[in-house]
């Protein structure tokens, strides 16, 4: 089986970076597939249009060859938008959206995890720590991101916690 590469694009800030990667595959006559996943709600048509710039948000989206987003709502406030917008044909109940040539499949993809899958893994994993009843493990998991003050976690005093 031959497999394509995919190039998964994510999130507003690259909204319209798959149009320069489009425009470098076809030059280079490359194979290769793009996908963009938008990790915030996509806006209906009557807040999209207000956008000055909601054209070139939307042709970036639609030169990948699959765009997702988490839930169906949102996935139909697109497909509005470019039918609106950009005059594209659209089939809502597919959820496909045409354009020069191409197209364009449009996805709900749900986030979450397998729970059932996770707890069984928790509960027959070996255990690898050696700790009392009275010690505690406090775990933080976060995006490294220097607007949310992560390194400052690193520099504080690590004080005790203790039962109220």
């Amino acid at each position: 089986m031959d497999t394509v590469p995919v190039v998964w694009i994510h999130d507003y800030q690259l909204f319209v970076a798959a149009t320069t990667i489009r425009q470098v595959i076809e030059e280079e006559k490359l194979r290769a597939k793009l996908s963009f996943f938008l990790h915030i709600p996509f806006p209906s048509w009557d807040i999209m249009r207000l956008f000055p710039w909601d054209d070139e948000i939307l042709q970036g989206m639609l030169a990948c060859d699959m765009v997702g987003f988490h839930i169906e709502d949102y996935c139909l406030n697109f497909i509005d938008c470019c039918s609106r917008r950009l005059g594209c044909r659209v089939d809502r109940n597919k959820m496909l959206v045409e354009i020069a040539g191409r197209t364009v499949h449009v996805k709900a993809l749900p986030i979450g995890i397998p729970y059932d899958r996770f707890v069984e893994l928790a509960e027959t994993t070996p255990k690898f720590l050696k700790i009392s009843d009275s010690e505690k493990i406090i775990l933080g998991v976060d995006r490294l991101d220097y607007t949310k003050g992560w390194g400052d976690c690193f520099s504080r005093p690590v004080v005790p916690l203790t039962p109220s």
